[in-house]
């Protein structure tokens, strides 16, 4: 979003206020054994001081069942703290890693989405990022996603509880990255001054 230092200036401030709100879907391992919405609090490591202790902050994560079934999890994760890796390292004290998290994940399951559905990547996507007064931002799930979960029984579940699943992929700018949008197309981009 910021090409140059003064908006990347302006964005990090209206990232870090309390009114920004950022949701993420997750592919977690396993069905979910826990409430369907759920708020976890627990601290994560961020670094070391000088004598090398592991220091830890504060987190907060508040998660939404999408769809569930027996091998994997679609998740809604609002992180509420603004911790490096946050929603990894909660799902991963849950016992439900992210598909994909070579850090914190399951090596085993990481290669049976990578074998048997062509998902290699980690299963963690924003799906939209709201900064009041300087945008809200729906960013749809790539193909490599779609592709994977559309042969999931969960998947219609899921587009069902939130629609934005299913939201084509393409790029208002133009270019390579996706569909171009024609004029007057909606772009789900709205940003104000």
């Amino acid at each position: 979003f910021a090409f140059n230092s003064d908006a990347c200036a302006k964005l990090q401030a209206a990232m870090s206020k309390p009114t920004a709100k950022k949701h993420y879907i997750a592919l977690v391992r396993g069905e979910w054994r826990h409430e369907a919405d759920f708020t976890y609090d627990s601290p994560v490591s961020v670094g070391r001081d000088n004598d090398g202790v592991k220091l830890y902050k504060n987190a907060t994560t508040v998660f939404h069942v999408i769809s569930s079934q027996l091998n994997a999890t679609i998740m809604l994760c609002e992180p509420k703290t603004g911790r490096t890796h946050q929603i990894r390292k909660h799902l991963y004290k849950l016992g439900h890693p992210i598909v994909g998290d070579t850090e914190h994940g399951d090596s085993k399951v990481n290669r049976w989405w990578r074998t048997e559905r062509n998902f290699d990547r980690l299963g963690l996507h924003c799906i939209e990022l709201t900064l009041p007064g300087f945008l809200s931002e729906i960013a749809p799930l790539g193909e490599e996603w779609a592709a994977a979960l559309k042969s999931e029984p969960m998947w219609s579940a899921a587009v069902a509880k939130d629609p934005r699943l299913a939201a084509e992929s393409f790029d208002f700018r133009g270019g390579s990255f996706g569909k171009i949008a024609k004029p007057g197309e909606e772009t789900k981009r709205k940003m104000t001054e």
